[in-house]
């Protein structure tokens, strides 16, 4: 049995087809790449927004730091400190150095402590916060002390700056918490060599809170790590801190956003993104505040906090939606512009098929008609006769 062939008309209308979808394509492609270079505009934007608050969060810190160390070198270099360590069993010249240490955390409420230990972690000075005195015999010794340990250990002239953590009562954290760093500066003498250091406990909260309130805009969650991974600052109290406390020890970013970390390490600065979420970070280095800005080529610490913006979720999403509805709506008429070409074409194909078979019908009528039948054109000129006008009316 044969196949009966098919018309040209049909391969005609195959071809149109094929170039439809084919312009169809090549519109969507072109509205799909409007929307990438659109979309990364987009993200170029945000980052340099956000680069500019993470820029300006590394400042805040170096600025507030800047001035505890500024605070501590003015203490080391006061002449009533001076004078009591170079008599340090002179009752009078240890009254003078306690009570400028009194005036001083009167005047500036963000130390909890100002004290001065000698070479052997003995507390010799020590003023609380608000300017309250401690007595002699209610003074400690803090030579098992890590920051007392790594302060004594630093070059004469640097300084120590410790982790943040929170303080500690009587081996429990302190509620409400109490963040905490402690600054620490070697007291050196030419013939005795090193006397001890000073001691100063900076109350970290209000930098910490101000650095909370950094965030670009409301969709974003502001973010504060340590080198270790922990969240200092997260927008859930309960994820912060845990390297403090035993059950916090899987709270770490490594531990929870492992992609997230793995670009932390690998970078000082950037920004991350995937489909549902995006991490905007800058490393702040710790030692950029203390001794090399005094004593430039020295760095005493090599600790540094991660500040970072993150978008999860609905907020990721949500900053890309306007862009995605335009260029869905732009999408789409090409889509049906297609579809509308091919129902056009189909319907014309179907008109034109009955078209040909009228006057195919209308031929065969006229050529086996009994009658003649001669078509002119407009000048009177034959153009075509049937074969009875052919017998009858043309006969040689």
């Amino acid at each position: 049995m044969s196949v009966p062939a098919k018309s040209p008309l049909y391969y005609s209308l195959k071809l149109k087809f094929v170039g439809v979808i084919v312009a169809v394509l090549l519109a969507c492609f072109l509205v799909f790449s409007f929307y990438r270079a659109e979309r990364a505009e987009h993200v170029e934007r945000l980052f340099e927004e956000n680069e500019d608050v993470l820029l300006f969060s590394e400042e805040l810190v170096n600025t507030h730091l800047g001035a505890v160390i500024e605070d501590l070198l003015l203490i080391s270099q006061s002449d009533s400190l001076r004078e009591y360590i170079e008599d340090p069993t002179n009752a009078q010249m240890r009254s003078n150095f306690l009570q400028d240490l009194r005036n001083f955390s009167i005047h500036k409420k963000s130390y909890a402590q100002l004290r001065y230990l000698d070479a052997n972690g003995m507390e010799r000075v020590r003023v609380d916060s608000g300017g309250l005195a401690v007595m002699p015999d209610q003074l400690q010794n803090k030579s098992s002390r890590y920051y007392f340990t790594e302060g004594m250990r630093v070059e004469s002239g640097s300084i120590y700056i410790s982790p943040v953590d929170l303080n500690i009562e009587n081996d429990v954290v302190q509620q409400p918490r109490v963040p905490m760093i402690r600054f620490v500066l070697p007291i050196d003498d030419a013939q005795r060599g090193r006397l001890g250091v000073i001691v100063l406990n900076f109350h970290a909260r209000q930098l910490l809170e101000r650095l909370r309130l950094m965030g670009n805009d409301a969709s974003s969650n502001v973010e504060l790590l340590n080198e270790r991974g922990y969240w200092l600052l997260n927008p859930n109290p309960a994820m912060e801190w845990g390297f403090m406390f035993s059950e916090g020890a899987g709270l770490t970013m490594a531990q929870l956003h492992p992609q997230f970390w793995m670009q932390i390490t690998r970078k000082d600065a950037g920004m991350f993104y995937a489909a549902d979420s995006a991490l905007f970070w800058r490393k702040i280095p710790i030692h950029y505040t203390n001794a090399l800005k005094y004593k430039p080529g020295t760095e005493v610490a090599t600790q540094y906090w991660t500040m970072a913006l993150r978008y999860d979720g609905e907020a990721w999403r949500a900053i890309f939606k306007p862009i995605v509805s335009k260029y869905s709506i732009l999408g789409v008429i090409p889509i049906l512009v297609g579809i509308a070409a091919m129902l056009y074409l189909i319907m014309r194909d179907r008109y034109t098929q009955k078209l040909n078979a009228l006057n195919q019908l209308n031929a065969k009528i006229l050529e086996n008609a009994q009658v003649a039948v001669i078509s002119t054109d407009l000048q009177g000129q034959i153009t075509s006769f049937n074969e009875f006008a052919k017998v009858t009316l043309f006969r040689s």
